[in-house]
């Protein structure tokens, strides 16, 4: 894409779905990026990669954190370490599930990012990154991730699945995209909540940078035929066939359905 594309296209999705903020900017990288605000300038001993990004989306600021100052499974996730401490597995396992051998088995099962020689996690606002992201992530609500699916089905069909390993669901989200190379949503999990501030009615999209325009023209064709945010409602009490589109309303008038 060229220089300015994808923060136009965002701003062009921000519009259309009536999103809270813009979406942040994530990449991962073999080298420091320099200038951004780390563990230290925060005074914090490590940072969560929720938190960077609710840093970024809230405050506007450009966050990087290495395996020195970024929380175990953070690191973990996002491959920049191979294993976690094997006390901290074992702690993990022992909190969540009432079977340890469960909570061992879903630590090694969770999606993590590709081990490509990344050192480096940095979060943005888009319109204020200076780096090529790995993975955009956007939060909106349910209506407006329905809208999203449905946009990025619009031009490629494709059965859109999803998965939800537990506590540390930004692998489901973060991890699986960079993974897998797909938009991934999931529900965000109780620490997304609690350190990341994610609010009771926010999912989470992660997507490739390059599905941003999919999405984008999606949206813009379904809302060509009247489709979107915010989905109006119409009363449960009432003739519902008037609310539909006309070649819908059509079939029920003539009674041609069986």
């Amino acid at each position: 894409m060229r220089d300015g594309e994808l923060a136009e296209l965002a701003s062009k999705l921000r519009g259309l779905l009536s999103l809270r903020g813009e979406p942040v900017a994530l990449a991962l990288l073999s080298e420091e990026l320099g200038g951004a605000l780390r563990a230290r300038d925060l005074d914090v001993e490590v940072l969560r990669l929720c938190q960077m990004a609710t840093l970024s989306r809230t405050y506007g600021w450009v966050v990087e954190a290495g395996v020195e100052d970024l929380a175990y499974m953070c690191s973990y996730v996002l491959g920049l370490r191979d294993d976690l401490p094997s006390r901290l597995a074992e702690e993990y396992a022992e909190y969540w599930f009432r079977d340890v051998g469960d909570g061992l088995r879903k630590v090694k099962e969770m999606y993590r990012a590709p081990r490509r020689g990344q050192r480096f996690v940095v979060t943005a606002p888009l319109s204020k990154a200076s780096f090529k992201p790995s993975a955009l992530l956007i939060y909106l609500n349910p209506a407006q991730a329905c809208l999203a699916l449905c946009a990025l089905q619009w031009g490629r069909y494709r059965r859109l699945t999803f998965t939800f390993t537990g506590e540390s669901a930004c692998s489901d989200s973060i991890a699986r995209c960079l993974a897998t190379g797909e938009a991934s949503l999931t529900v965000p999990c109780f620490g997304e909540r609690r350190f990341g501030h994610v609010q009771d009615d926010e999912l989470l999209l992660a997507t490739p940078p390059e599905a941003l325009r999919e999405l984008v023209e999606g949206l813009e064709a379904l809302r060509r035929r009247g489709v979107r945010y915010p989905i109006p409602m119409a009363g449960p009490q009432l003739d519902l066939t008037k609310a539909l589109p006309e070649r819908y309303r059509k079939l029920y008038e003539a009674r041609r359905f069986s």
